[in-house]
């Protein structure tokens, strides 16, 4: 071995080079750390935005429904009853599956469905004991054009104490049109195929007509459980006279039993038909005691924990999708910043564009590299005395062939003539003395700086012996 090939043995960690120090940085560490900090921020307020964005619908609206902010719609009742502690859940999916004992089901002025859906979901909220209330319809939301200025709308509403005559929102000067009685008293016969259905019985032979349905003047006199809870203020009363329980029926002699609230026992629930929406809307919720009955009515005559108050009938059905809610808003925002949050993830660890540079090999050309990987195994596995022996006879073996010694002659041969021609020149070490200490050496890893030593002394006789003594 040359002192060339010497120069070149280096440990094989030396040897290669890792891809992070060959490629190049995609960012600077300071870059990097103010990219995490707002991606993290960004992260968590996108986070936060559908939680508090809500369940709103994408459109505006004011016809009669618990979105709407108009003099018909039912968003003030909603929000005084939240404030007043009882949990409203405005349900835009499955609203029969929610409710259940103590989460009655409110179906408010139904317009915008199908007479299949509505007749299926008040008979499978009966059937999960439920009780229904069902408000119906009296304003013609075709016919409800936007509010002028000078209309009222209450945007939240308040404590009952503040909803008194003197603090209540005046009623507009215009008022919708009216729905015809017909198609009131159709939602009655709605309801009564729903409870035959949802008690097994044949559907009903004759249908309501709208004789039944009675509208008019103010109305004073009210009889019945509820009216112990206030006396209800309302502009033009709608009315039905069907054969159910009086919960809130007029009290005049001349009528013949005009009912504001009726009860209709369904085996274990009840199903309460209210026949004026006026008593619950916006724009009656703020007159007389409608608010304090309302509240009491749900809490206290129903015994109501939580409401399910019923959007599909509206049109704002929305049926649970990961996808469109995805690719809506808000959660548009999170999936195009996850996508963001990726696109960087994959330009750091890309590290560059364009062709990467060549990693080099990982192991040297040359016999360097191959000697030292060799003795470092040997030494690794615990064969340092016969890693030692190999090394000092293809030492012998190479200084043999040097001098052109026959190749005949046997180890111990070759061993006493290099001994002589080694003393001719004056090497100071001697080939027998080494070849002793060599057997000496064990296989142990705790002789390793001992082999170290005398494998220095074999190269250093095969140097002197090729290249010349330093007196030479």
């Amino acid at each position: 071995m040359s002192e060339h090939d010497a120069a070149q043995q280096t440990p094989p960690s030396q040897l290669t080079r890792s891809a992070s120090d060959v490629a190049e940085r995609a960012f600077s560490r300071r870059t990097a750390i103010w990219l995490a900090v707002a991606g993290a921020l960004s992260l968590l307020a996108t986070l936060a935005l559908p939680l508090l964005a809500g369940d709103e619908p994408d459109r505006t609206t004011r016809a009669p429904n618990a979105y709407s902010k108009s003099a018909v719609g039912h968003h003030a009742l909603v929000t005084v009853l939240r404030e007043l502690g009882l949990p409203v859940l405005v349900s835009r999916y499955r609203s029969a599956s929610r409710a259940g004992p103590g989460q009655p089901l409110v179906i408010a002025e139904p317009t915008g469905h199908s007479d299949e859906e509505l007749v299926d979901m008040i008979a499978e909220a009966l059937g999960n004991d439920a009780d229904v209330v069902l408000v119906l319809p009296k304003w013609d939301p075709d016919d409800w054009d936007p509010p002028r200025a000078d209309e009222v709308e209450v945007e939240g509403g308040g404590p009952l104490s503040e909803l008194t005559p003197e603090a209540g929102p005046e009623p507009a000067e215009r008022v919708p049109q009216l729905l015809p009685v017909e198609d009131v008293a159709h939602v009655l016969n709605l309801a009564d195929r729903a409870v035959a259905r949802a008690t097994g019985r044949p559907p009903p032979e004759t249908e309501y007509e709208g004789g039944v349905i009675t509208r008019g003047d103010r109305a004073t006199g009210w009889v019945g459980p509820v009216a112990r809870y206030g006396t209800p203020s309302l502009e033009q009363l709608q009315g039905i006279r069907l054969d159910l329980e009086p919960e809130l029926a007029l009290e005049d002699p001349a009528d013949d039993g005009t009912i504001l609230i009726g009860s209709w026992p369904v085996t274990t629930s009840f199903i309460y038909f209210v026949s004026d929406p006026e008593l619950f809307d916006t724009m009656g919720l703020g007159r007389g005691d409608n608010a304090v009955l309302t509240y009491r009515f749900f809490v206290d005559t129903l015994g109501a924990r939580g409401l399910i108050f019923d959007e599909v009938v509206h049109g704002f059905k929305k049926p649970p999708s990961i996808w469109s809610d995805l690719f809506s808003f808000p959660l548009v925002v999170l999936t195009f910043h996850l996508i963001g949050l990726l696109a960087l993830g994959l330009w750091a660890a890309g590290a560059r564009f364009g062709k990467p540079d060549r990693l080099p090999p990982r192991v040297a050309p040359g016999k360097a590299a191959l000697i030292s990987n060799t003795a470092t195994l040997l030494a690794v596995g615990g064969h340092v005395g016969y890693g030692l022996r190999e090394y000092l006879k293809s030492t012998l073996r190479a200084v043999a062939r040097d001098y052109a010694l026959p190749a005949r002659l046997d180890d111990q041969e070759r061993l006493a003539t290099l001994a002589r021609l080694a003393s001719e020149r004056g090497v100071s070490e001697d080939p027998v003395a080494l070849a002793q200490r060599v057997l000496q050496v064990p296989d142990s890893k705790r002789e390793g700086r001992r082999a170290l030593a005398l494998a220095r002394r074999i190269y250093r006789f095969r140097m002197e012996m090729t290249d010349g003594h330093h007196k030479d």
